[in-house]
């Protein structure tokens, strides 16, 4: 077995700027995801949690304002957002106060329909116009 050197190379830019950066670059999405969870305060998950609910009026939320489609390619209606930004809408529900447990496979899902479904069923099952027809509501 042939060993193999390797020098780091001193690199200008912070982890830490970078980082900074990239949560500059979607501040719109977590400001918008802040807003919508704002209408859902502690109460209400914890009233879901102790009923062992589904929190459908927070999902439906999710749903209308668009953000259950943002990995659905525009031409399907939905955001044809990048998975990045998919993240980034998980992570503001939770730190909100949400479970994004409820909703993440609502998106994610999508994900397997598009890479290996036929035309025929992207066209029946991802909606074209949101959030009337949206395929992310639970009980369809």
């Amino acid at each position: 077995m042939q060993s193999v050197k390797v020098q780091a190379v001193p690199v200008n830019i912070s982890e830490t700027s970078i980082m900074q950066h990239q949560a500059d670059a979607y501040q719109d999405i977590r400001d918008a995801i802040r807003d919508l969870c704002a209408q859902f305060p502690a109460e209400y998950f914890r009233d879901i949690d102790e009923k062992r609910a589904y929190p459908e009026a927070f999902v439906n939320a999710l749903t209308e304002a668009g953000w259950l489609a943002a990995l659905i390619p525009q031409e399907y209606g939905g955001s044809g957002l990048s998975l990045t930004e998919a993240s980034v809408i998980m992570e503001e529900i939770n730190r909100c106060g949400g479970n994004s447990g409820a909703c993440h496979g609502q998106m994610y899902n999508m994900g397997t329909l598009l890479r290996h479904g036929s035309d025929e069923q992207k066209k029946r099952y991802l909606p074209r116009s949101l959030p009337a027809s949206c395929v992310c509501s639970p009980w369809l």
